[in-house]
């Protein structure tokens, strides 16, 4: 699944910091944002139990960074975290890139509507975090881009073209024990 394009577009070579600033904006502050928070949870900086996802404490107790912070925790380090981050990076990179090339707006507007989506059938699958539900989203919608429908896309040692890579991917999850 590793995109030799997608390394060659983060300029290595200049830093740190330009490595960091070739990343496009929206996936630059979205995947910083859940490493901090991931990481914080991991080291004892915050708990995550005032991160999960509940409507019930939204709307009765006006807590409202709980409409952004499960998008944010990705659970504890893990080989399953690992992989997560990186899919994040990766189709998040690529769907900013491409799809929505020039339209970060739009790219934004579809964030939030798949994350509206999510939260709204959260309380009937009682999801608490949902960021692998928003990565899982953002695969979906890359592969389905008709620009991708005929691409072949290699997770391990499978090849597959890439609209039944979000199905490659649960499997892998489940096997590496995720949810």
């Amino acid at each position: 699944c590793f995109d030799v394009a997608m390394a060659a577009r983060i300029n290595f070579q200049g830093g740190f910091w330009d490595a960091i600033n070739s990343i496009p904006k929206i996936t630059r502050y979205y995947l910083g944002s859940a490493l901090v928070v991931t990481l914080g949870c991991s080291f004892g900086f915050f708990n995550p139990l005032k991160l999960f996802f509940s409507p019930t404490l939204i709307w009765e107790r006006f807590q409202i960074w709980r409409l952004v912070t499960p998008f944010l925790y990705f659970g504890q380090l893990s080989i399953n975290l690992l992989f997560h981050f990186y899919f994040l990076f990766d189709y998040s990179s690529r769907l900013e890139t491409t799809v929505f090339q020039n339209n970060p707006a739009d790219y934004l507007l579809m964030l939030s509507f798949c994350g509206a989506l999510i939260m709204c059938v959260a309380p009937w699958f009682k999801m608490l975090f949902l960021s692998s539900s928003l990565s899982f989203a953002l695969v979906y919608v890359w592969a389905r881009a008709p620009e991708n429908r005929q691409r072949l896309v290699g997770l391990l040692a499978l090849t597959f073209k890439a609209p039944y890579l979000p199905w490659g991917l649960l499997i892998f999850t489940v096997l590496l024990g995720g949810n």
